[in-house]
């Protein structure tokens, strides 16, 4: 009997190919970590990275720090769409309650 025209269609076998785009945004050489260490404007690809959390978690973040008005830092059109990485590390540290003490208190 032939199958109703609303039925779904058998899914065709699909093949798994090798992305080398993808291996390398998510593990970069140590050659490649190296040379973004010292960077002050990062893409966003290279703050994931350096803030250490999931691609998938901090790219929904991002996005969602970019449309609501706040302290995060923006992209800077004049630095090719980069963050400023000190004005990154202050935000994370206020938002966080990180201070770090100029002098010792006096006793």
């Amino acid at each position: 009997m032939p199958a109703h025209p609303d039925s779904p269609r058998p899914v065709e076998s699909v093949s798994l190919v090798w992305c080398p785009m993808r291996i390398a945004m998510t593990s970069p050489s140590p050659q490649t970590l190296e040379c973004e260490r010292d960077k002050l404007f990062l893409t966003d690809a290279e703050l994931i990275r350096r803030l250490g959390v999931p691609e998938k978690i901090a790219r929904v973040n991002l996005r969602m720090l970019d449309a609501k008005p706040g302290d995060f830092p923006k992209k800077q059109k004049l630095w090719g769409d980069r963050r400023y990485w000190p004005a990154v590390v202050g935000y994370f540290d206020q938002h966080y309650g990180f201070r770090i003490s100029s002098s010792p208190s006096p006793r």
